[in-house]
């Protein structure tokens, strides 16, 4: 996953939510079962 990020001051509470997001998303396991 790449998340873009901003070094502008007007968009710091986007970039929060973002970064929130990707770590959030960080945590997720996805595991796939093989049906027979």
């Amino acid at each position: 996953m790449v998340i873009h990020i901003s070094a502008k001051e007007d968009d710091i509470c986007e970039t929060i939510c973002s970064l929130n997001f990707g770590q959030r998303a960080r945590g997720v396991e996805c595991h796939k079962e093989l049906s027979e």
